[in-house]
């Protein structure tokens, strides 16, 4: 695995934690909401850096296998996690569809969207859902973005980039796909600056892990962020690891951590207020670093134990 690479994953998924927690947690008024930690913690942002790594890391790779062939091998990768959440998450839509302002059926619609993996249609339609399934859009984007990778490697030609363009500015147009146009532009030029890398367009190669922290730099608007965390993948190093070093147990393991961690912060909320517990900024602060710990033991052996045996069963 790349050192460089695993190390931006555990920042991101971090960064996603910790705004998760802290946003969602004062919501409900479990602890005084504190604007500075808020903020410091872009988990938008830092979303949308993932893509850009995505993409980054299909396009350094060279993928060598049909369309066909590379699109199911990346659906049996996160289909599992896709499906448990969903599983997960359909009961309590069935309980609360009626607060959300929707009837039977929108249910239908809803759900149909979500079994086709195309949960960010679905929110374009219905965007009064949240909660659980939340979370899943950002993977009906993955998937789509591993639809375009194989696309994306024949297109090397002007005229070729500029169809894409009026590809992509159609679809969120008519089908009213905000996330997905902002997320596949970063997708795109993580998958172009990979490519470049993997034919050694960049010569050189330097230490710069530290840039990855501007994540955590209050009031950098996503462009800047995606420009500075696109610089990093231009000169960050790609020199291997050994797999049983913990940088890249921690790193594989991110995907699964960014999955279930709603979970577990939504429920945590869930029983402090039926408990009618509050909590002080400090304790909040100890709480969501103990809480992560948790969540990252448990995201490893979800990893290591039910993902890679289910994706070698479905295989």
């Amino acid at each position: 695995m790349i050192r460089g690479i695993q190390l931006a994953r555990i920042i991101l998924s971090s960064s996603v934690f910790f705004w998760h927690f802290f946003s969602v947690l004062s919501k409900v008024e479990i602890f005084e909401r504190n604007e500075f930690l808020v903020d410091v913690f872009k988990g938008e942002e830092a979303v949308v850096c993932f893509f850009l790594l995505s993409g980054f890391l299909f396009g350094y790779k060279d993928i060598g296998v049909s369309w066909i062939e590379f699109v199911k091998k990346r659906f049996i990768k996160i289909a599992p996690l896709y499906y448990s959440s969903l599983l997960l998450g359909l009961p309590l839509l069935l309980m609360f569809y009626g607060v959300m302002g929707l009837n039977i059926e929108d249910l239908k619609w809803i759900i149909a969207g979500y079994l086709l993996f195309l949960p960010e249609l679905v929110k374009s339609f219905y965007p009064q859902i949240y909660g659980f399934l939340d979370i899943l859009w950002s993977l009906g984007v993955e998937m789509l973005l591993y639809v375009t990778f194989p696309l994306l490697a024949r297109v090397n030609k002007g005229w070729k980039i500029v169809s894409l363009i009026g590809v992509f500015i159609f679809l969120e147009h008519f089908f009213r796909l905000d996330e997905f146009y902002i997320i596949m532009w970063p997708g795109i030029i993580g998958f172009y600056v990979g490519r470049a890398r993997h034919h050694h367009a960049f010569k050189s190669s330097y230490n710069m892990e530290w840039i990855l922290l501007s994540i955590f730099v209050p009031g950098i608007p996503s462009t800047v962020l995606v420009a500075i965390f696109t610089m990093y993948l231009i000169s960050a190093p790609l020199d291997k690891i050994k797999r049983t070093d913990i940088l890249n147990i921690v790193g594989v393991s991110s995907f699964a951590f960014y999955v279930i961690h709603v979970y577990f912060i939504y429920g945590l909320g869930k029983l402090l207020l039926f408990c009618d517990i509050r909590l002080s900024l400090l304790e909040a602060i100890v709480g969501s670093i103990i809480l992560y710990i948790i969540v990252q033991w448990i995201s490893f052996i979800v990893e290591y134990k039910y993902v890679k045996w289910l994706n070698n069963y479905l295989r």
